[in-house]
Order: C-alpha cells, then sequence, then structure tokens
C-alpha cells in the first residue's frame, strides 16, 4: 500500500494552448511594426545621448562621425532635432526591413 504524500505544490501541468504548441514552432512571426517603432526609439536616444555629450564636450570623434552620415546635424537646437529626426527615420525602416526578412526567410 502506498501512501500519497501531499506535496507543498502543485507540479506543473501544461494549459492547452501549450499542449497545441509543439516545441518551438515554426510559424512565429516578427511584429515588424514594432520591431520598427522600438528601433526609432533607440537610434533616436542613442542620438540625443550622443549630442548631449558633445554640447559638453565629450565625443567629438562621434559627433563628426554623426555628421557626415546625418548632413544636417549639428549641435545647435535645431540641428540636434533634425539629427533625431533623421536618426529615428534611419531605426524605422531598419527596423521594418529587418522584421519583414526575419518573416520573409523564416
Amino acid at each position: 500500500m502506498t501512501k500519497k504524500v501531499k506535496l507543498p505544490f502543485q507540479p506543473l501541468t501544461p494549459t492547452k494552448a501549450e499542449k497545441q504548441m509543439p516545441g518551438c514552432c515554426a510559424e512565429c512571426k516578427v511584429d515588424s511594426y514594432a520591431l520598427a517603432y522600438a528601433l526609432a526609439v533607440l537610434f533616436a536616444g542613442w542620438t540625443l545621448i550622443v549630442s548631449l555629450l558633445g554640447k559638453m564636450g565629450f565625443g567629438l570623434g562621434m559627433i563628426e562621425m554623426m555628421q557626415k552620415y546625418h548632413p544636417l546635424f549639428s549641435l545647435s537646437f535645431g540641428g540636434i532635432i533634425i539629427g533625431l529626426a533623421g536618426s529615428a527615420l534611419c531605426g524605422l525602416l531598419a527596423g521594418f526591413v529587418a522584421g519583414w526578412l526575419y518573416n520573409k526567410f523564416s
């Protein structure tokens, strides 16, 4: 005769949705728009950080590189705003294309 032991926790049992998903699903897709928005925010945030550091005199090599890739970017208020917009647009396009390519080839 075996005695039932009461466990202090409930053992994990898969839910109905987990039973229907076998392992790593091949149908998983990336939300291209969410990835695009996330990269746009990251790129613009990086540009803002670099701009603020440049205004304080740090990272002048990075400022020169930013001016090389974003011709209208400068350390003036308007130049920083234009640089933020340009970086956000680059991040938006890069994120959307990366998400679209991932969905296309997966």
